[in-house]
C-alpha cells in the first residue's frame, strides 16, 4: 500500500518478480456525497530505533478504535512508508491518538482532539532514566547514568560459542569477552547485543598445554573459564576450539 504523488487516497505499488511494478490507482470514494477523511500519524523515536518501527498506534474516533502497527515491510522484497494511514470516514475529529513505543517501560505518548485531513507526528517521551537493551541476553532496564549493570548472555544454539559484546557506544565493559560481564550505564540509552562463533567447548585450563592458541607455547599463563571457552590474561583474546 502506497500512496502515489502523495496524496490521501491510498494506492497499490506491486513490485514484480523479474519484471516491470505495476501500480493501481485509488480513484473511489465511499459516497459522493460525503468527504473522505484520513489522517497519516509519522514517528519520532530514540536511537537506535528512530523511525519507531514496532509501535502501536491507536485512534479513536466517534463510535469506534483503531488500531494499527509500524513497520517497515511484511513480505519478500516489500517496503512500506515510514507512516501510519487511517481512514476515517466522515469523522473530522480524532478523539484520543495513543501510541506505544516498544521500549523496556512501554512508553505512552498521547494526543487529544487532532482534526483529521493531516498528517501528525508524535515524539517518544523523553526517558526519565536512560534505558538499557540487551539483545539475546538478560540485563534490559532503566538504570542510573554511571549505574554498573550486569549483563548475561542466553544460552547458545549447539555448536556456537560466545564471542563478545558488540556495542555502538563507548561506554565501560568490565570485559566485552565474557557472557557474564558488567556494563557502566552511560547518559543516553543503550543498546548491546552479542556476537557468537561457531565451535564447541575448550577443555584446557593451562595456555600452551593442551590448545596452543597462540605462539607462545608452553608459556603458562593462566586463562579463565568462561563456561564455554578461555580467556588468555596475557594475550587479553579468546580462544575457541573449532573441530
Amino acid at each position: 500500500m502506497y500512496r502515489l504523488q502523495r496524496r490521501w487516497h491510498v494506492d497499490i505499488l506491486i513490485g514484480n518478480h523479474a519484471l516491470a511494478p505495476t501500480a493501481y490507482e485509488n480513484n473511489g470514494r465511499v459516497s459522493p456525497e460525503v468527504e473522505d477523511r484520513r489522517s497519516k500519524v509519522r514517528l519520532d523515536g530514540l536511537d537506535p530505533n528512530a523511525e519507531g518501527i514496532g509501535v502501536r498506534i491507536s485512534v479513536t474516533i466517534e463510535g469506534g478504535t483503531q488500531v494499527r502497527g509500524m513497520r517497515n515491510g511484511d513480505a519478500c522484497l516489500s517496503q512500506e512508508p515510514e507512516e501510519v494511514h487511517f481512514g476515517l470516514g466522515e469523522h473530522e475529529t480524532i478523539e484520543t491518538l495513543t501510541v506505544t513505543w516498544p521500549t523496556m517501560d512501554r512508553a505512552e505518548s498521547h494526543a487529544f482532539g487532532l482534526a483529521t485531513n493531516q498528517t501528525v507526528t508524535i515524539a517518544h517521551p523523553q526517558p526519565v532514566l536512560p534505558s538499557l537493551f540487551v539483545m539475546h541476553g538478560e540485563g534490559s532496564g532503566v538504570h542510573v547514568p554511571g549505574q554498573v549493570v550486569e549483563t548475561s548472555a542466553l544460552e547458545q544454539r549447539e555448536n556456537y560459542l560466545f564471542s563478545y559484546w558488540c556495542v555502538g557506544a563507548a561506554v565501560e565493559f568490565t570485559d566485552r569477552h565474557f557472557s557474564t560481564t558488567t556494563v557502566e550505564m552511560p547518559s543516553d540509552a543503550l543498546s548491546i547485543d552479542m556476537r557468537l562463533l561457531p565451535g564447541v567447548p575448550v577443555e584446557t585450563v593451562r595456555l600452551g598445554t593442551v590448545c596452543g592458541g597462540c605462539a607462545i607455547v608452553g608459556c603458562g599463563q593462566d586463562i579463565q573459564k568462561d563456561g564455554i571457552g578461555y580467556y588468555c590474561l596475557l594475550m587479553r583474546v579468546s580462544f575457541r576450539r573449532l573441530f
